[in-house]
């Protein structure tokens, strides 16, 4: 579906179905968190043009995405400002929501290497 070290100028509406996201080291890959209906995948590397981190894989056949593409995105910014602001903060909560997701598992993991909590 998608691989790391690519640009991405399309995002992803996850509509049915379950996509993975995949660490790879070498020929391993290591599955490292799944996206539902309703999440997004791919809007990282979509507004910050960097490289993905991750691969994106469907969990099994079927599964159903909405694409947005950089020319279609652009397109609704000028036509449809309500569209494209809605959509917008739909990608900051599911960035907010990562990053808080994140933070929770990084103080889990630190917690069960230094002790701390365990005792």
């Amino acid at each position: 579906m998608a691989d790391i070290g690519e640009i991405s100028d399309r995002f992803y509406l996850v509509i049915g179905g379950a996509v993975k996201l995949l660490h790879v080291e070498g020929e391993r890959e290591f599955e490292v968190g799944q996206v539902e209906p309703g999440g997004l995948v791919g809007e990282m590397s979509f507004f910050d043009r960097q490289p993905r981190t991750v691969r994106l894989k469907a969990r099994r056949s079927g599964v159903r995405l909405l694409e947005i593409n950089r020319q279609m995105y652009n397109r609704l910014r000028i036509a449809e400002p309500y569209i494209a602001t809605n959509l917008l903060e739909f990608v900051v909560r599911s960035l907010d929501y990562l990053v808080r997701h994140l933070s929770d598992e990084n103080a889990k993991l630190h917690k069960q290497v230094t002790g701390l909590g365990y005792r």
